[in-house]
């Protein structure tokens, strides 16, 4: 085979193919926001999109291919003559099969629409409450909605949209972020984007609110109490990534006819949560959504079987503990006073080496705030407090 014979052509080749992705890449990047615009139609006061295609699932196929192409082995002359010049290129087979690895993830990212803009990319550094309102409000009603892998906030209603809250904790850190702190971020963190996630307030029958500890060898947020959820696998909806969470995380399976559902609201969440603990790392935007079984908590827990490596314990709270939780969402590097009629005491299920086991913790403990500096410690998200006094408001219309 002539290819043998001419190990340069094989580099000017990759070099020609690397070129020409680097600029396929650079287009994508703009292609994105002009996708949706090619949908949009301001003069409606409506969000209108085109089911389209984007060119970055043909580009990955493409790319992941061209390695195993190149890097074939000889098989009909002496191997000895090219195992040097095959040396480098296979060298790179890990990392252009990372590339394309990378390409074909495909993560949920907010996209943005103010007074009937075109609807571009959240950046990382962006405070998407701060895109819609002025000053120090951290609190915003939006209009928002799932196309494919992007999460469309709008403060216009738009087709399928649902009508939610979007709220920021008061020392939230890109809020208070400045430009040299943004500018100082590590490249790859600047490109991320705001990422979305989900995460489902399940209450029983008889209105306990399951709470999950996250394992403390994740990489955020870890040993904090917050609802079942995380990320948004390609072609989902919300509930049905929520509900694989849900599962994933429990093995709370749930099926149709076992539960009703309702947007909860949105909360823009930073990690580390504070400034004074580190430059961000990771920016979301999480999804509550209300679950309300049909099944009592007594029901519902003899089908759990949480996940070790996700979930270092849960607990199903009830409403005077769930509110005296809530009532603490605006505090920080403290632990709030404990009402005289909650019980000093909380029954809560630890796992460990696969063994489950109940055991009574303070109250005081899902009181706590986050501590300005340090380690964090034991507590309930500030994003779950949130979620929690808005769960608080449903009872009063559940009850009707």
């Amino acid at each position: 085979m002539f290819i043998l014979y001419l190990p340069l052509f094989h580099c000017k080749e990759n070099h020609r193919r690397s070129a020409l992705q680097s600029s396929r890449e650079r287009a994508l990047s703009s292609f994105a926001g002009d996708a949706f615009c090619k949908g949009f139609n301001p003069s409606q006061q409506k969000l209108h999109f085109l089911p389209q295609q984007l060119p970055g699932a043909a580009l990955s196929r493409e790319s992941a291919s061209l390695p195993a192409r190149n890097l074939q082995a000889p098989k009909t002359r002496d191997r000895a003559m090219h195992s040097q010049a095959e040396k480098p290129l296979k060298s790179l087979a890990p990392m252009l099969a990372r590339r394309a690895n990378m390409k074909s993830i495909t993560r949920v990212v907010v996209y943005l629409s103010k007074e009937n803009s075109c609807p571009q990319r959240a950046r990382f550094q962006q405070s998407i409450v701060g895109h819609f309102c002025t000053g120090d409000e951290d609190s915003w009603m939006v209009n928002c909605a799932l196309d494919q892998r992007r999460f469309l906030i709008s403060d216009r209603e738009f087709a399928g949209s649902n009508r939610v809250l979007l709220q920021r904790p008061p020392f939230c850190p890109i809020k208070h972020l400045t430009e040299a702190q943004a500018s100082s971020l590590p490249a790859e963190t600047q490109e991320r984007g705001v990422d979305v996630g989900v995460a489902i307030l399940l209450q029983s029958a008889n209105q306990k609110v399951l709470l999950t500890r996250r394992s403390k060898t994740l990489s955020i947020f870890p040993n904090i109490w917050v609802p079942p959820g995380g990320h948004i696998e390609q072609d989902e909806q919300l509930l049905d990534a929520g509900l694989r969470e849900l599962g994933e995380e429990t093995g709370l399976w749930l099926e149709d006819g076992e539960f009703s559902w309702r947007p909860l609201a949105l909360w823009e969440s930073v990690y580390p949560p504070m400034l004074s603990r580190g430059l961000p790392k990771r920016h979301h935007v999480v999804v509550y959504l209300l679950l309300l079984s049909r099944e009592s908590h007594q029901q519902l827990q003899v089908r759990l079987k949480p996940n070790e490596a996700e979930v270092s314990a849960y607990a199903w709270l009830d409403e005077p503990v769930l509110a005296s939780i809530a009532a603490t969402q605006n505090e920080i590097g403290a632990t709030s006073a404990m009402a005289g009629d909650l019980p000093p005491a909380v029954s809560i299920t630890e796992l460990q080496h696969g063994s489950a086991k109940t055991v009574a913790i303070p109250t005081t403990m899902f009181l706590s705030s986050a501590p300005l500096q340090g380690e964090d410690v034991e507590r309930v998200s500030t994003g779950t407090k949130f979620a929690l006094r808005l769960w608080l408001d449903t009872l009063a219309v559940q009850a009707e």
